[in-house]
């Protein structure tokens, strides 16, 4: 009994029965829309920056002595560049205490 009432409903509301069901699906087409996005632009980050060789993090201070910057030179996986040690001068390392 309860079937027929049911498909009464929908036959006599077909119009708005098909409009809540093709929102249901353009809103189901978007999310899945954004999330390709989302998960596509992490796997574009996460290439470019294996292809890219981009560090992981970046050291900054103002008290570093020679000692310091040799053992953060000495750590393991520690891709360091000439250029980047060159940083690592006593004329750096001696900045005023204003800072």
């Amino acid at each position: 009994m309860l079937k027929k009432k049911m498909l009464r409903d929908i036959k006599s509301n077909y119009a708005q029965f098909f409009s809540i069901f093709i929102l249901a699906v353009v809103a189901m087409w978007c999310f899945t829309g954004f999330q390709s996005d989302v998960i596509g632009g992490r796997r574009a980050m996460s290439a470019f920056s294996e292809s890219s060789n981009f560090s992981d993090g970046w050291i900054y201070g103002s008290e570093f002595d020679i000692e310091q910057a040799d053992r953060v030179k000495a750590t393991p996986n520690n891709h360091c560049t000439s250029d980047t040690q060159s940083n690592f001068s006593s004329d750096w390392l001696n900045l005023p205490q204003e800072y």
